[in-house]
C-alpha cells in the first residue's frame, strides 16, 4: 500500500481507494490490492498476538474476547472468540481469522494471503485449533459473492473499530512499540494509520469486490 498519513473515503479515476484527512491521503492501488490486503492482515495478526502479551494485560480479553486454553499436551496457542451479537462472532487464530454471521454464513481469511473462503456455517462446531477443525471451506461461487462481500465488510469494519479502540485505550505509543520488531523485518503500516487502513480497505472491497473475492 502507498501509505502517507491519513476520513472521507473516495474512489478516484486511477482505480484507487483513498482515505483523506485534510490534504493528506492514504491510497490502496487496485492493481495489487490483494497483496496489500494480505500484508495488512499479516501485520494485524502479529498485533493481536502482541496484544495478548501486553504489559497492560491481555488486551483481547479486556476487549471482550473469551480465551480458551489449549488442550493439555498440545502445542496449539490459546483460542480467542468474541460474540459481537447473538448473530455474529469472530474467532482469532495465529493462522487466520474466522468471521460468522447467521444471515450469510462464515468467511475465513488465512494468514499470508487474502483469498476469502466461504462456508454456509456461521460458527465452528468445534474449537478451531487448526485449519482442519474449521467447517468445510470453498472459494465463493458466483451466487455467493454478495454474501462473501457482506461478511468481509463486517469483519473489516470490526477490525477498524478494534484498532480505534486500541488507539484510545492503550495509545499510539503502545501500538508503535508493538510494531517496532515487526517493522524491522517487514514493510509496515504506521501505527497511527492502522485503523484508517482497514477503513480504506473496506471502501475498496465495497466498490470493487472483484479484486478481493476470487
Amino acid at each position: 500500500m502507498h501509505w502517507k498519513s491519513p476520513v472521507v473515503v473516495e474512489m478516484n479515476h486511477r482505480g484507487a481507494a483513498a482515505v483523506k484527512r485534510g490534504s493528506i491521503e492514504t491510497v490502496i492501488r487496485l492493481e495489487d490490492a490483494e497483496q496489500q490486503a494480505a500484508s495488512l492482515l499479516n501485520q494485524q495478526i502479529w498485533c493481536w498476538g502482541q496484544d495478548i502479551l501486553s504489559s497492560k494485560g491481555d488486551l483481547l480479553v479486556q476487549h471482550g474476547f473469551l480465551r480458551t486454553e489449549k488442550p493439555a499436551g498440545s502445542n496449539f496457542a490459546s483460542l480467542y472468540r468474541l460474540e459481537l451479537s447473538p448473530e455474529s462472532r469472530v474467532i482469532l487464530r495465529g493462522f487466520g481469522v474466522f468471521f460468522g454471521d447467521n444471515r450469510w454464513g462464515g468467511v475465513f481469511l488465512r494468514r499470508f494471503v487474502f483469498k476469502p473462503q466461504l462456508t454456509p456455517s456461521s460458527d465452528c462446531s468445534r474449537p478451531p485449533w487448526s485449519v482442519e477443525d474449521l467447517p468445510p471451506l470453498v472459494s465463493p461461487r458466483e451466487d455467493r459473492v454478495r454474501d462473501c462481500q457482506h461478511l468481509l465488510l463486517e469483519l473489516i469494519d470490526w477490525i477498524h473499530q478494534y484498532e480505534s479502540w486500541i488507539a484510545e485505550q492503550a495509545g499510539l505509543d503502545y501500538r508503535a512499540e508493538t510494531l517496532l520488531p515487526w517493522s524491522e523485518k517487514n514493510d509496515s503500516v504506521p501505527p497511527e494509520q492502522m485503523a484508517d487502513a482497514w477503513q480504506m480497505l473496506g471502501a475498496a472491497v465495497s466498490d470493487h469486490p472483484e479484486y478481493f473475492i476470487p
